[in-house]
Formats: C-alpha cells, sequence, structure tokens
C-alpha cells in the first residue's frame, strides 16, 4: 500500500495584526504556499484551521472568503479544520460557503493510513477556557477508532495532549485556553483503540512532540506568528509523510521544524498499573 504526502499549514490569522501575529501578511503568506503546493502535488492538503483574526460578522465573513479563494486555487483534495476564531462569529456553513467545502466530521482513506477529522466544538468561556467535548463527538470518535484496525492520524485543531506550556507566549499560565477541560476522556478512548494512533493539532502557535501512553502527538507553528521567529512571521507549512514505517514531519520557513517516528505500537497503550 502507497505512502501519503499531505500539505500541512495551519492558523493563517488573515486580519489585523495582533501583537505578535502579522495577520496583514497572512494572506499574501498563503499566497506563496499555494504556490509551492500546487508545484509539489501533495496527495492532500490540511489546514488545521484559525484561518482569520475574528473582529465582527461582517468582516469574518470577508476575511474568510479571502482565505478560501486562495486554497480554492489548490488542485489536490482538501482538509479544513473549524478554528475558535473561525467559529467565534460565523458558523459552520458559513465556513463551508468561504471555503467550498464540507467542515463535519470526517474519515479520509490515505492508503496505510487513514485521517480522522475531528471537529468538536472550539467554544471560549470566559472566563473558564474551552467548553468541554461533547458525548456526541466523543462517541463519534470512539466508534471511529474502534471501528478498524487500520493506523489512524486524527487531527483536531485544538491539541488534547495537555501538554506544558511553559514559555508559550499566549497560554503559559492559561492552560485552560490550550486544551479541553475533559481532554481526560479523549485520552481514554484512545488507550482502548487496538490500532495505531497519531494525533496533529494546530492552535497553540508553537512546533511540539509528546508521547502520552505511546500515541505521539504533535502540534505546527502558525503560518502568521512570530514569537518563536524574532519578530518575523514564521512562515511555517510544511509536508507530513505517513507510510507503513511511521510518520515523517517536515516544516518549513522561519521556525523548522522535523519529527521521524516510527509506526505507533498496537494494543494496549499504557503500561499495566504498578502494585502498591
Amino acid at each position: 500500500m502507497k505512502s501519503a504526502r499531505i500539505a500541512v499549514v495551519g492558523d493563517v490569522h488573515h486580519g489585523p495584526p495582533t501583537a505578535t501575529k502579522r495577520g496583514e501578511q497572512a494572506l499574501s503568506l498563503l499566497d506563496d504556499v499555494v504556490r509551492a503546493i500546487e508545484v509539489d502535488k501533495p496527495d492532500l492538503v490540511l489546514d488545521m484551521g484559525d484561518r482569520i483574526n475574528d473582529i465582527d460578522p461582517q468582516t469574518d465573513r470577508r476575511l474568510a472568503r479571502e482565505v478560501g479563494n486562495v486554497f480554492r486555487r489548490i488542485t489536490a483534495p482538501r482538509v479544513h479544520l473549524l478554528g475558535n476564531h473561525d467559529m467565534c462569529f460565523m458558523d459552520r456553513e458559513a465556513n463551508e460557503e468561504a471555503l467550498g467545502t464540507s467542515v463535519a466530521h470526517q474519515v479520509r482513506d490515505l492508503g496505510v493510513w487513514r485521517m480522522v477529522v475531528f471537529q468538536p466544538t472550539v467554544e471560549i468561556r470566559r472566563p473558564g477556557g474551552f467548553a468541554p467535548i461533547g458525548a456526541a463527538d466523543l462517541a463519534w470518535l470512539r466508534n471511529v477508532l474502534v471501528s478498524s484496525d487500520q493506523p489512524s492520524l486524527v487531527v483536531s485543531h485544538v491539541p488534547v495532549s495537555g501538554h506544558s506550556m511553559e514559555s508559550n507566549y499566549y497560554f503559559q499560565g492559561r492552560a485552560e485556553f490550550s486544551t479541553y477541560p475533559n481532554r481526560d476522556e479523549v485520552l481514554g478512548i484512545l488507550d482502548n483503540a487496538s490500532a495505531p494512533i497519531a494525533w496533529l493539532s494546530g492552535h497553540v502557535h508553537w512546533n511540539t512532540f509528546i508521547r502520552i501512553a505511546g500515541i505521539p502527538h504533535l502540534t505546527i507553528q502558525s503560518l502568521s506568528e512570530s514569537f518563536t521567529s524574532g519578530g518575523q512571521a514564521a512562515g511555517a507549512w510544511g509536508t507530513l509523510t505517513l507510510s507503513a514505517e511511521g510518520i515523517d514531519l517536515s516544516l518549513r520557513g522561519l521556525d523548522p521544524f522535523h519529527v521521524k517516528l516510527p509506526m505507533p505500537r498496537r494494543g494496549p497503550k499504557r503500561w499495566p498499573m504498578r502494585p502498591d
């Protein structure tokens, strides 16, 4: 069975600049990425969400259409995740209209692997952080992961690893805005899946890799973020290769990142409990 090459870009944040997001450069940066993707000809293009810097309903629809028009030039199949900024003043239907494609839960067969596109709530409550993932979404994920023995790459905008946010510009001391309050329920679902699993997210604006119970969790840098790249937009995007050997993620730009991992193990994910 063939390997799959996926072009990955995320957290475009088109719109007015903020303290560290070069939103005014985002559309130009995305245009460069799309030109490179059309030369590279991947099997699939994955957008990790947060395509805009939210302002108000009317402005957000315009910004989303502008980003969508650039993505529509891509000839390869596209998968788009819903980010919290995308959903602040818009609903799923408005995002689908801007992008010209579905933003629902879905499963994509990629040969050796499959991509599990997980689109739970991205609602943020202030104070409080992210709303919990709903029971119906958890049931969908559980059913998908136990129904197949095929290795699965789960993709979501918000990470579920709950890894440390120490030194993160946005989330140090504000971890409730970096993951879901019921992430342990998600990790429990992953524990009970027998097939190999990996998880890829955006949202936290940095490149990370951590293993939890043998499952690799990765996050990627934002296209227009500058807090790790000396005040200049990172221009982060890259290629994810999924094969029988495992996972190879290589990101370009001013915050380069490369991780090569063997195929995650099958069977029980956690060590047996240590006797007291």
